[in-house]
């Protein structure tokens, strides 16, 4: 009868130790468990090349995406930089025009309105885009 007093001592003390050590546990739990299912295989090296095989498949696949968004995106820059340079040319072109086309504006509204000042501001006003503000 003193033996299972002692043995119930003697299991509170293993299991708070457990609680307190159970990572060693786990982690020596976890080679022996693995020894013990893959003891009689010889397939462990096998799975071992085919997991790096397949990770070398992955990797390479990672680096040729990556090259080909290299590729996309300096398509698409240079794609972009040639609209750019188109839509400058044009505009320049335009503003040329655009020029001319207000400087003929301006010196006929000088030689029809030269006596009325008013008028050729509004004008003036008018033909450039700008607004006229008078602050009393």
């Amino acid at each position: 009868m003193l033996v299972w007093p002692a043995v119930k001592v003697f299991l509170k003390k293993v299991w708070a130790w457990c609680k307190k050590y159970w990572q060693l546990i786990v982690g020596a739990s976890i080679p022996i468990l693995l020894w013990i299912f893959t003891r009689d295989s010889d397939n462990v090296s096998e799975v071992m090349d085919r997991v790096r095989d397949d990770h070398q498949k992955e990797v390479d696949a990672i680096n040729r995406s990556h090259e080909l968004e290299k590729e996309r995106r300096e398509t698409a820059r240079r794609r972009y930089e040639d609209i750019v340079s188109k839509i400058e040319e044009r505009s320049s072109e335009d503003f040329e025009k655009l020029d001319k086309k207000k400087k003929d504006a301006i010196k006929k509204l000088l030689e029809e309105s030269q006596d009325d000042p008013q008028k050729i501001t509004g004008e003036l006003a008018e033909i450039l885009g700008f607004e006229i503000v008078i602050d009393d």
